[in-house]
């Protein structure tokens, strides 16, 4: 199925973020930040991928005094959430010793280090003072952690919620060499798409309100190329006017994706031009999506809107209650 059919009133369900946004650093960016890095506590995924190696990690009896982590949450030096590389010699100096790697899941607050999960790697890791990568990534109210030398495997997934602050460090013991850390923050189109006035706001205004655009529209009817675009609803929305522009604050009528469809969430955006009636328009597909490419509104003598979607060779029309 061709990407256009895809984008207009929406085909598919979606999740809450979309659009991906990934920050890379480099080993210098982080030299001269003393490796802070921050993330965007607004989205509802976060990864963090780091890949990095202990070059003066040495074999010793227990864990090694050398270890790195991803730190999260993070206030002071004393104040913080992790997850640490650790090796460690299972009996050193014996023929039964073996090299393992521990990653911990953990929480420093006022100094006081508390280890909550750990589970120690054989296989797939460098011990000793290779490269490791290491990923953290929070999704549906889970957190989980990846690592591997060459190929990253899965070894924890639990409940944690998301990073509240967005301040993060990479810590280390030991000399560290980063080779690349990259932060992956995907765009949270409902929080974007959240109005910032109440009902109570919106139906006040309304009511005092002298500009015939402004009011309660209702969906009346639509002529769409089903081979480019299909109907997501038959949308009723209030239009208020905010600003320099028209908001569409959508009210009812979501069937495609309608779960993440609440009332007041922001449908389009209408931007009076020159000519009487007529408005450059953003509209937000059942995806969230924003559509602009030639997208415009108008309002005719009949006090009827019409959507227009030129490229996808569609419209909607909606009249005012």
């Amino acid at each position: 199925m061709k990407k256009q059919i895809l984008l207009l009133l929406a085909l598919i369900s979606v999740a809450l973020c979309h659009a991906q946004v990934r920050s890379y650093y480099s080993p210098e960016e982080l030299d001269k930040s003393d490796c802070v890095f921050y993330i965007d506590t607004m989205s509802c995924e976060i990864l963090i991928e780091a890949r990095a190696a202990l070059t003066s990690n040495r074999e010793r009896y227990g864990k090694s005094s050398d270890y790195w982590s991803i730190a999260w949450n993070y206030r002071t030096q004393y104040d913080y959430d992790y997850v640490r590389v650790q090796a460690r010699n299972i009996d050193f100096g014996h023929l039964t010793d073996q090299r393992v790697l521990d990653i911990e899941y953990g929480t420093m607050h006022g100094g006081c280090d508390e280890v909550k999960e750990l589970i120690s790697v054989k296989k797939g890791v460098d011990s000793y003072n290779g490269y490791n990568t290491l990923a953290v990534e929070w999704s549906g109210g889970r957190m989980k952690v990846f690592v591997g030398s060459k190929r990253l495997e899965k070894v924890l997934d639990i409940m944690v919620a998301l990073p509240v602050l967005p301040q993060c460090r990479i810590i280390s013991a030991g000399e560290l060499n980063v080779q690349s850390l990259v932060v992956e923050c995907p765009e949270n189109r409902m929080a974007m798409l959240t109005c910032p006035l109440t009902e109570t706001e919106v139906l006040s205004m309304l009511e005092n309100s002298v500009d015939p655009t402004e009011g309660l529209w209702m969906y009346l009817d639509r002529d769409t190329d089903d081979n480019r675009a299909r109907l997501g609803g038959r949308y009723t929305f209030y239009i208020i006017r905010y600003n320099d522009s028209y908001l569409l604050l959508y009210k009812s009528g979501a069937e495609v994706n309608a779960s993440q469809w609440s009332p007041l969430m922001i449908k389009g955006r209408m931007k009076p031009t020159r000519f009487v009636g007529h408005y450059d328009l953003v509209w937000y597909d059942s995806l969230l999506e924003p559509m602009d490419d030639d997208t415009y509104a108008s309002i005719d003598g009949a006090g009827i809107l019409t959507v227009e979607f030129p490229v996808y060779r569609s419209r909607m029309r909606f009249y005012r209650k």
